[in-house]
């Protein structure tokens, strides 16, 4: 009666702990507003003063530089438009409530409810609360689902941070961040036996939550998949009670609800000519090199940086080494042992359903095998997330029922078969040094578990287990946590007092309608700040606002370059066209926006040469009678004193200056420049014989000569 008192007093202390990091670790998170998000490389660009991250820095990968560009700067928009539905900030007055769901007074709020605190509290707060929602979610739920498989608490933990930490969960955090938290307690609320009214009521207000979270089908459609693979495997009776029955009509209705909510968003994309209503066959855009990304987490990267024609974003998974580990350790002698029949059974589900992904992955199926499950509406790399829950699942069950066995032979094998894929895919690629540490982190765990053999050896006690899990979830951590640093959402919804913001405020106010056109700002970054910007991002598409700008472009072309979700960035220069993916490039001086207040000087003397070399330039185009040149020169704000002065003995016959974005920041933000030159008629002007310098003058600054990457633009004439 003791001993159980003992015991009882033990584990509550336990709990008592637990609660208390845990609330400290909560009022650590929300006291400094923190979230996951690289926006700190558009805060440095717009020279926000304390605006850099607590822990790590800024990334701007393709894939990963979506959340400071188009997602976070969502959150900005509908805090600046008092969270109406429709954003009257910008020229679009687009529609906000699309599949990505944003904190908007409508009646869809009721299933927002991590978005409820932007309406009580200021919006860091509300925004870093939101980060931590879905963390908490995370942890807990999968937790509970490794449980139910029987892991242990600490080994649970250890599977659940390996997943978290994971290239696709980082990757993109905020985006889907909701639908993969919400997830196992969706499982778990199913799996509940004995339900009364009240869990069907709190389960349609999940499946509702979960789905106006993010109404991706391609992931909506690979996890329902593997819930339905979960509940075969831990409640298998399941299907033979009357409770599926009021499960489907509860899926059913808040299908519908969801579908009700979204219905003019929907209508809008199937109409478009991209995603549009688009069907894949198996094996599409996928390999069996990207596949392997299940196994080795960070085989395919380096440096944070792809080491394949895919995007990283494209190629990563919810993996870590843990299921490499069980494969070569778990003692199956204990498992066959230990299994029950149900146990095999479930074993047999879920490895029979991997397969089934990895088939549609990898295998030229045609669309109609797909179809049995919806896959023909999934491309490939999509069912990422479903492999990597599935893969959880199974190395869950491989632990759960059987001891651990370290063997110098298994050793061996373990080292193999980290060692070969590393070697030939990473170690010998041209982008990796042999001789840079982190180019050795995939095999780390190599001379970890040798050293646990030597200890258990020497020793004559167990295998120390609990390191081997404690470096493997290290490992993913090393590798993934650089993606997001750590950064407070202050500067995020306060950026009065940025250097750029004043330029940038300078040029709108001097613009009729006070419109900015600005190039090298991607996404909702300008409207994200408040300005009424021609460069934006559309969930929708909007094909009908450009038509009194591209009169020229016949039906079918207009069609195919505007109706479309689109990121639409303007060039000096250029035509309307695609710009692969979702981009949309369009000229700016179709806008009637026109601020250039720099002069240009041309010269024929030789600038000073003791001037120093600040600044640099490059030519974009070139023909017989035309030279297009971009760049950036030391200027610091715009002001009527700033000059360009180019010196050449060329026949210049007139000369366009245009300021443009420089990735410099600050004051300097507008910088850049793009310069137009056109030669006399006749002059015979080619690269062979054309030489010219350029220099740049401001009050504050300076003249400086401006480098180039060309080589007909030179200082020595």
């Amino acid at each position: 009666m003791v001993g159980t008192r003992a015991l009882a007093f033990i584990k509550t202390k336990k709990r008592l702990v637990k609660l208390f990091l845990l609330s400290l670790f909560c009022a650590f998170f929300l006291g400094n507003t923190l979230s996951l998000s690289n926006y700190g490389a558009v805060l440095s660009i717009l020279g926000v003063a304390d605006s850099g991250p607590l822990a790590g820095s800024p990334q701007e990968l393709p894939g990963l530089d979506l959340e400071p560009y188009i997602y976070t700067p969502m959150y900005q928009i509908a805090v600046n438009n008092d969270f109406e539905r429709y954003n009257h900030t910008s020229l679009f007055d687009e529609d906000l409530r699309a599949f990505y769901s944003l904190p908007i007074a409508d009646w869809g709020l009721v299933f927002k409810p991590n978005m409820w605190a932007f309406f009580v509290v200021p919006p860091a707060y509300a925004y870093s609360l939101l980060c931590l929602i879905a963390i908490l979610l995370f942890f807990s739920g999968y937790g509970r689902i490794a449980q139910k498989l029987g892991l242990s608490s600490f080994t649970a933990t250890c599977l659940v941070a390996g997943l978290f930490f994971s290239g696709f969960v980082f990757y993109w955090w905020l985006l889907f961040s909701s639908v993969l938290a919400l997830f196992p307690w969706l499982v778990l609320l199913v799996l509940k036996e004995r339900k009364r009214w009240h869990h069907y009521v709190l389960l349609y207000y999940g499946f509702c939550c979960w789905l106006i979270a993010n109404f991706y089908p391609p992931l909506i459609i690979g996890l329902v998949f593997v819930a339905v693979i979960l509940v075969i495997t831990l409640r298998p009776n399941f299907f033979r009670s009357w409770e599926l029955v009021g499960i489907g009509v509860i899926a059913i209705l808040a299908v519908g609800t969801a579908v009700y909510y979204l219905w003019d968003a929907i209508g809008l994309i199937q109409g478009s000519v991209y995603p549009g209503d688009r069907r894949v066959h198996g094996g599409q855009g996928y390999s069996t090199t990207l596949w392997l990304g299940h196994f080795f987490p960070s085989l395919l990267q380096y440096n944070l940086r792809s080491l394949t024609p895919v995007a990283a974003a494209e190629q990563v998974g919810m993996s870590s080494y843990f299921f490499l580990i069980a494969l070569f350790f778990v003692d199956y002698k204990s498992l066959v042992d230990n299994s029950t029949k149900q146990f095999k059974y479930s074993l047999i589900v879920v490895v029979a359903a991997l397969t089934l992904i990895w088939c549609w992955m990898l295998l030229p199926l045609p669309s109609w095998i797909g179809s049995v499950f919806l896959w023909d509406y999934v491309q490939p790399r999509r069912l990422q997330v479903a492999s990597g829950v599935l893969i959880f699942v199974l190395t869950a069950l491989l632990i759960g029922k059987s001891y651990w066995r370290f063997t110098l032979l298994r050793i061996v094998f373990f080292s193999f078969g980290l060692l070969l894929p590393w070697y030939l895919i990473k170690f010998t690629h041209e982008a990796v040094a042999a001789n840079d540490a982190w180019a050795y982190l995939d095999v780390v765990l190599i001379p970890v578990v040798f050293t646990c053999y030597l200890y258990a050896r020497v020793r004559k006690s167990e295998y120390p287990v609990k390191v081997v899990l404690a470096v493997t979830v290290l490992s993913n951590v090393l590798a993934f946590v650089p993606l997001q640093p750590l950064q407070s959402a202050r500067p995020i919804f306060d950026t009065a007092g940025g250097s750029a913001v004043e330029i940038l405020d300078t040029i709108v106010a001097s613009n009729p309608g006070q419109v900015l056109a600005l190039n090298g700002f991607e996404g909702t970054i300008l409207n994200g700040l408040g300005y009424r910007s021609v460069g934006h991002a559309f969930f929708l598409p909007m094909p009908e606002w450009y038509r009194s700008h591209f009169p020229e472009l016949d039906k079918n072309q207009y069609n195919y370059i505007f109706n479309r979700t689109s990121s639409v960035r303007l060039f000096h220069g250029v035509e309307a066209g695609t710009g692969g993916g979702v981009g949309v490039n369009l000229p700016i001086d179709r806008y009637g926006v026109d601020f250039q207040i720099r002069t240009v000087n041309i010269l024929q003397d030789m600038p000073d040469r003791s001037l120093v070399v600040k600044g640099l330039q490059s030519v974009s185009d070139f023909s017989v009678d035309r030279v297009v040149i971009s760049g950036w020169g030391n200027w610091s704000g715009l002001n009527s004193e700033q000059s360009l002065s180019i010196y050449t003995q060329a026949p210049i016959e007139s000369a366009t200056l245009q300021y443009a974005m420089s990735r410099r920041g600050g004051r300097a933000i507008v910088s850049g420049f793009w310069l137009e030159l056109i030669f006399s008629e006749g002059a015979g002007v080619s690269k062979e014989n054309l030489s010219m310098c350029l220099v740049s003058s401001d009050p504050e600054l300076g003249q400086y000569r401006i480098r180039s990457a060309d080589d007909i633009i030179v200082c020595d004439m």
